[in-house]
């Protein structure tokens, strides 16, 4: 029985790392004046993960513009989705949620 919640505790932990090991894999990017959808097909494409969201949560979006060298994706998802966007967002197994941000954390992204 011990060896068993042993194993188990390992194999969790494992799985745990396996995502995190991926989150702070780098990327390089570069987006020229792309639509919300192109960016989001080009993240997806490069990094494997998949894309849950709802249309008018990234409707009116601007276009973006931006370059990322070396970036975790974190970074880049920080970057475009909540600082230019205003687009909350969470990562899950290999998959990425985006979700409307707050009224008042938008509020406060427009301060700065």
């Amino acid at each position: 029985m011990k060896r068993l919640i042993i194993l188990l505790t390992i194999t969790l932990l494992q799985m745990g790392m396996i995502n995190v090991l991926a989150q702070e894999k780098r990327y390089d990017l570069s987006f020229d004046n792309q639509d919300i959808e192109s960016v989001i097909r080009t993240i997806r494409q490069v990094t494997g993960y998949e894309f849950v969201y709802q249309k008018s949560v990234i409707e009116g979006a601007p276009r973006i513009t931006e370059t990322f060298d070396n970036s975790t994706l974190d970074n880049i998802l920080g970057n475009i989705f909540v600082d230019i966007c205003y687009v909350d967002y969470e990562i899950s197994k290999n998959t990425i949620v985006l979700k409307p941000l707050s009224q008042q954390a938008k509020e406060m992204l427009q301060r700065f």
